[in-house]
């Protein structure tokens, strides 16, 4: 009996020792998960910093276009303008 007894021990101890290693594991394991989600975390608001330049971005981009067709269309006036006076006085000059 003391014999079972001693073997039923070890085996205890066997699977008590293989328990915490398991534990150890799983204790590992959260901590990887934990450092992901931060990782997770601080790439998200990268993510949104980023976003919000490009928007930014966009709106600049937006701007230059408008700016890019009023200049076409001062300078457009301008030409047109200075074509009628051309004509004006080439009329009068017919006169």
């Amino acid at each position: 009996m003391n014999e079972e007894i001693n073997k039923l021990t070890i085996e205890n101890e066997a699977l008590a020792e293989r328990t915490q290693s398991l534990l150890d594991k799983v204790d590992s394991i959260m901590e990887t998960i934990s450092s992901l989600e931060t990782e997770l975390e601080e790439v998200t608001n990268k993510l949104w910093k980023l976003e919000e330049q490009i928007e930014s971005s966009s709106d600049i981009e937006d701007t230059l276009r408008v700016n890019e067709i009023d200049s076409w269309t001062i300078n457009h006036k301008t030409i047109s303008t200075k074509i009628e006076e051309r004509i004006l006085a080439k009329l009068k000059g017919l006169e």
